[in-house]
């Protein structure tokens, strides 16, 4: 290549930037989710009410494999990216 991308090429690179940082965004609004979602599981579960208990924490615990699933794509987005702009 002669070092710069063109313009076709560069829009498109922005938009994987732009879609790492989504990415990153959205994880951490659904690690928060994921808190909230255990706290009202353990709130349920020590006020009685096993069923939603169980329920919520479930709820959490895939909210959390979302959020480290979300985070590891954005990482493998990112890396592919930096290694795009190493070569231009």
């Amino acid at each position: 290549m002669n070092g710069q991308l063109s313009a076709p090429d560069r829009s498109k690179f922005d938009e994987q930037k732009a879609l790492v940082k989504r990415a990153r965004r959205d994880a951490y609004h659904w690690a928060f989710r994921a808190v909230l979602l255990a706290a009202i599981s353990g709130l349920a579960l020590r006020y009685g009410w096993i069923i939603f208990g169980i329920l919520f924490a479930a709820l959490a615990l895939m909210a959390v494999g979302l959020v480290r699933s979300m985070r590891r794509r954005a990482a493998q987005l990112e890396a592919q990216l930096k290694l795009l702009e190493a070569q231009e």
